[in-house]
């Protein structure tokens, strides 16, 4: 149907649903779907998970937030004239470009910040791990320290008693 009534629609069954207390993941391209999926109880947002960076499909559902079309950076893409993809830019109006352009921008940074999240994670296991062997090296050194310590108390005991005893013997004779 014509998209600006088949959105009114879906909406509309959307509103219902949520009434009856439903739930469910809203996976569309219709704005208005989007925007009533982020602002109502029950509901998210889902959609394909797209490489922003190459405009290729990952065919993996992603739930959270809405995703975008990249219908202008696939026609771009693909080769159409610019003249065209501007003049549907300027169809469009400047909201849903917009719109859309915060989609790919959110896609491209959640991908940084999923890379970074990955970094970070492997640098703490990293860390971890360091922190664990400087703890074992460190209780080993003040045991061996301890023993060390002892093992010279030790001598030095002996040694003390040895220049006793050569002290005694020496004036017995």
């Amino acid at each position: 149907t014509e998209p600006n009534l088949g959105g009114a629609i879906a909406e509309s069954i959307l509103e219902q649903l949520v009434k009856n207390r439903a739930f469910g993941v809203v996976n569309t391209h219709y704005t208005n779907l989007k925007v009533f999926a982020d602002k109502n109880e029950g509901l998210i947002n889902g959609a394909m998970k797209f490489d922003a960076e190459h405009l290729e499909p990952l065919y993996e559902l992603e739930t959270g937030q809405p995703g975008s079309s990249f219908a202008l950076e696939v026609a771009q893409k693909i080769g159409l004239p610019s003249g065209i993809i501007q003049n549907a830019k300027r169809k469009l109006g400047k909201n849903q470009v917009n719109f859309e352009k915060l989609l790919k921008e959110l896609e491209i940074e959640k991908k940084v910040f999923s890379q970074q999240n990955a970094d970070l994670q492997k640098e703490t296991r990293e860390l971890k791990s360091k922190i664990e062997q400087y703890n074992g090296l460190k209780d080993f050194l003040e045991s061996e320290k301890k023993r060390l310590v002892n093992e010279a108390k030790d001598q030095a005991k002996n040694i003390l008693k040895e220049a006793n005893k050569k002290i005694e013997s020496t004036i017995r004779e």
